[in-house]
């Protein structure tokens, strides 16, 4: 807990090892490939249900193949390839089972949250505080799958709003709570300067000088840049909810974060994956439409 903010406060798992396990081991690294792999292997593991819940079918056969192929590419491309920025924290892979876990307790119903949907996300939070992507994607989803004018789809879902708004507010209390207990040194829960310049504004000139600053703009899903506006207009509302859903999230780490540390978009890695299978799908239709023709 000694730690400068923000980090301390992802307390999740770092603060549970310091009471249950040797300090000698805190920094061992079979603990840190352990957390890595059980990470991946339940985010390999939770994708068919995903998938699932936003498109409405689960994958199969070489289709469940190519999406685990592309799960294991987007982590590549966000933890390996973005070379100088290729580090993690413990919590950072976690947070991706973590986040789907959540999403997929929170679109289970329309109606409300319940207290352990409440409860995961809460302790979700304590982990990484960007789990609240599911919240802002699973109300997104839900809006989508409403029939009706607008004004009738937000008065169904208004058990599910004031239950993503106790959410919310647990988080926020929670994060209160820790800053008046640690009462850590640093730059509190985020970091909007950066020396004496707005940091969004440092992050875009470094972009603008030095090309290994903008390389890693191009690795978020697998070149998502490129990709996601040419796949956007064949996407059904459920799919293109998950990218509405994700904006708050992303404009905050964009003004907040280091954009170009591909770590911090983890959460998006799940939606990224789907998004990229039904385009890649999509392409492969086209083709052999083109081939009958011919």
């Amino acid at each position: 807990l000694m730690t400068t903010s923000p980090f301390v406060y992802r307390l999740l798992i770092p603060y549970t090892l310091g009471l249950l396990l040797p300090l000698g081991w805190l920094d061992a690294g079979w603990l840190k490939m352990l957390f890595a792999w059980g990470s991946l292997m339940a985010f390999l593991a939770l994708m068919p249900a995903f998938t699932e819940r936003v498109t409405g079918w689960r994958p199969t056969g070489w289709r469940l193949g190519l999406l685990w192929g592309l799960c294991l590419a987007l982590v590549g491309a966000h933890y390996a390839l973005p070379r100088p920025f290729m580090f993690y924290y413990i919590y950072d892979l976690p947070a991706v089972p973590l986040y789907m876990l959540c999403f997929l307790a929170l679109t289970r119903s329309a109606q409300t949250v319940t207290w352990g949907t409440l409860a995961l996300v809460w302790l979700a939070a304590l982990n990484r505080e960007t789990v609240v992507l599911a919240l802002c994607q699973a109300a997104a989803w839900h809006y989508s799958c409403a029939t009706g004018a607008p004004r009738a789809r937000l008065q169904a879902l208004a058990g599910f709003g004031r239950g993503c708004a106790l959410a919310l507010g647990l988080i926020v209390l929670t994060r209160w709570g820790l800053n008046a207990w640690i009462q850590p040194q640093g730059d509190g829960n985020v970091a909007w300067m950066e020396g004496e310049h707005v940091r969004v504004y440092a992050n875009l000139y470094r972009m603008a000088v030095e090309p290994f600053h903008l390389r890693p703009v191009f690795f978020f899903g697998l070149g998502a840049v490129a990709w996601l506006p040419w796949a956007w207009r064949g996407l059904t509302p459920q799919l293109k909810a998950l990218g509405w859903g994700a904006l708050p999230n992303l404009a905050l780490l964009l003004v907040a974060g280091n954009m170009v540390e591909l770590r911090i978009y983890s959460e998006f890695m799940p939606a990224l994956a789907v998004l990229a299978l039904v385009f890649l799908l999509g392409l492969s239709k086209g083709r052999a439409a083109l081939q009958g023709a011919s």
